[in-house]
């Protein structure tokens, strides 16, 4: 029979244990399970990630304090106190130019944004004025346009009216133009009979000459009128003037 030893017993009692360990551990996850149910264990779940998410915050929070003490204690014990003091200085020094540099930056960056907007604001300043004088001008030609119309309404309605008087006074002529007419006509055929019938000195060629010219008569004064009337008008353009009338 082998003997242990006492390394072997004291292997086997820490083996033991540590499954003594294991299996309590799993007896107390099942009934850890049994009495605790999907929505408890859902519950159990975010319960323990929230606590994390809040740990993580306040470890963050800390941080920069422990960074710091750590980074003192560290240049405190290689340096001393005055080397300490000379890194906290430039430290400083350091936060404060990137401070400024950043303020610089966002005041140089306001100063463009300011300048671009003065720009803009006078762009818009010219376009309203301009667009103000087209308004000015369209206003005014619209009066002008108005007072046309109104003007050409008027000549209209007299034009109308004149119109309407001159096709009266034509009306008017025709009337008497048509009676006229049937009186030469009536008066012509008087004419005829009488020269044929009626005894005279003339002889039978001249009364049929009169005839035709009384005929043609109608037809033919309207182009004599219209020479006459003509050459009336040159004779009197070829007349000397008198130039002083118009001074």
């Amino acid at each position: 029979m082998t003997k242990r030893t006492s390394q072997d017993i004291t292997n086997y009692q820490l083996a033991q244990a540590d499954a003594s360990v294991q299996l309590n551990k799993l007896l107390a996850q099942s009934a850890d399970a049994l009495t605790c149910g999907p929505t408890c264990q859902t519950e159990r779940k975010q319960s323990q990630l929230k606590q994390k998410l809040a740990d993580s915050k306040t470890n963050k929070a800390s941080a920069d304090a422990q960074i710091a003490a750590a980074e003192k204690a560290y240049i405190t014990a290689t340096s001393g106190q005055s080397g300490y003091s000379a890194f906290a200085k430039d430290q400083i020094t350091n936060d404060a130019n990137a401070l400024c540099n950043n303020m610089q930056s966002e005041f140089n960056m306001n100063i463009n944004t300011a300048t671009s907007y003065a720009d803009t604001l006078a762009s818009l300043h010219g376009d309203n004025v301009y667009v103000l004088e087209l308004y000015n001008e369209y206003v005014s030609k619209n009066g002008d346009l108005d007072n046309s119309i109104n003007l050409l309404s008027s000549d209209i309605v007299t034009t109308d009216r004149k119109t309407y008087y001159e096709t009266q006074n034509y009306d008017n002529l025709m009337k008497w133009y048509y009676i006229f007419k049937w009186i030469y006509i009536l008066l012509l055929l008087a004419f005829s009979i009488g020269i044929f019938i009626a005894d005279s000195n003339s002889s039978r060629r001249v009364k049929i000459v009169a005839f035709i010219f009384l005929i043609l008569y109608p037809i033919i004064i309207n182009y004599v009128v219209d020479v006459v009337t003509q050459s009336l008008q040159k004779a009197y353009s070829l007349m000397p003037k008198n130039i002083y009338k118009s001074l």
